[in-house]
């Protein structure tokens, strides 16, 4: 049993991690007003083994394998997209992005996908990864080329990006 509502979950290295929502979504939630949580589980016991609090309203969810966990936010139009030591449960990175973005994990864990859940055109970007610090977006070169959907999916090698309007992308990008 979970203390909050959830709304996403991620999975990696035999713990499950859970967004624990505190407040509806909302474009004027300031950064300043954000609140939220994730969950900790263990994987093979489907304990709770914590509940970490987070000055973030969560949205999508990843990890890695190292226990960082990457959370992006559901409010506040021009937001952040940021990194914690599931461990501690200390902020390790945080990098802008606008709200509601579902986000993607390589299979590399070396940098995280993101696309856009509202806006137009519905936009793609990638973050890459150094021990759990976020660097800066780089924006796909594709920006508005394509009728893109709001659905994202890596290959399972990581080299291609399948989206539910048809198309595949390198990941190159």
């Amino acid at each position: 049993e979970l203390s909050l509502p959830a709304e996403n979950i991620a999975y990696a290295n035999d713990k499950v991690y859970v967004t624990q929502l505190k407040g509806k979504h909302s474009s004027y939630w300031q950064n300043e007003d954000q609140e939220g949580a994730f969950a900790v589980i263990n994987a093979t016991t489907m304990e709770q083994e914590k509940l970490i609090n987070i000055d973030l309203d969560p949205y999508d969810i990843v990890a890695d394998d190292n226990g960082i966990v990457y959370i992006s936010s559901g409010s506040g139009q021009h937001t952040r997209l940021e990194s914690f030591d599931s461990q501690s449960g200390k902020l390790v990175s945080s990098q802008s992005i606008y709200e509601q973005n579902r986000i993607e994990m390589h299979p590399s864990q070396n940098r995280i996908y993101r696309i856009e859940m509202s806006g137009s055109p519905i936009t793609m970007g990638t973050y890459s990864i150094t021990n759990g610090v976020l660097a800066s977006e780089v924006r796909s070169p594709y920006h508005g080329t394509y009728s893109v959907s709001t659905d994202l999916t890596l290959s399972p090698d990581g080299k291609y990006i399948f989206n539910g309007a048809g198309f595949i992308f390198r990941s190159s990008m």
